[in-house]
């Protein structure tokens, strides 16, 4: 049986996109921005990073990317639902590549694309708890793709200083205007094959909540 369709948005939806990709770019402008992380450059990787933190890598990606931090092109991991449908706009406005699947819907065809998106040179993004959580709790679809592709994780972490959080299952961040931003380069996680795909996604977990409670919430 053919996988099902990513979900798509048309009309004013497909604005409001325009305008939140907008509003990306104008506020990511103004953080002031400090990176940990190892002097050499990470290369075909997977990056991971908690939901709550996805406007951050989506605006800083371009920063990240110009000064060699990631060096190679990404591609997000996006739902396939309404909701990554919306995402989805907002990051083709933003220029970054997207494949269409989770967890729940399209996840077979998803490890697929992320295969030949290795293949030809990207990095690919994923956020561990999404689309739906439990939020900072990784599933086991970043280190399946890992195990299939011989590919290293990488764990992110976006911490800004002063931020706003919403009312969402994943309590989302929006970083004040003109706040400090450090972004978190931690240990590489390369599956190991006595590690079963439970205990490598609890290391990443550990790995990303190594400095979410160093945000400061107003």
């Amino acid at each position: 049986m053919a996988e099902p369709r990513p979900k798509q948005i048309t009309g004013y939806k497909k604005a409001l996109a325009f305008i939140a990709a907008s509003l990306v770019k104008i506020l990511s402008a103004t953080y002031r921005i400090t990176v940990v992380a190892p002097k050499r450059p990470y290369t075909d990787s997977i990056f991971c990073f908690w939901h709550s933190q996805l406007l951050m890598p989506v605006g800083l990606y371009r920063y990240l990317f110009r000064n060699d931090f990631i060096p190679t092109p990404i591609t997000a991991l996006v739902s396939a639902s309404k909701d990554g449908a919306f995402l989805y706009e907002i990051l083709r406005r933003l220029g970054i590549s997207t494949i269409r699947g989770s967890s729940s819907r399209r996840g077979a065809q998803a490890l697929v694309e992320a295969r030949r998106a290795l293949k030809l040179g990207s990095s690919i993004a994923i956020t561990p708890d999404g689309p739906k959580g439990p939020e900072n709790i990784a599933k086991d679809g970043a280190v399946v793709l890992s195990r299939m592709t011989q590919t290293p994780i990488i764990p992110l972490e976006f911490v800004p200083q002063r931020c706003w959080r919403l009312k969402s299952w994943d309590r989302f961040i929006i970083p004040w205007p003109f706040t400090k931003v450090y972004v978190y380069f931690h240990e590489v996680i390369d599956p190991r094959p006595e590690q079963s795909d439970h205990q490598v996604a609890e290391a990443l977990s550990q790995r990303l909540n190594n400095s979410s409670s160093k945000i400061n919430i107003d």
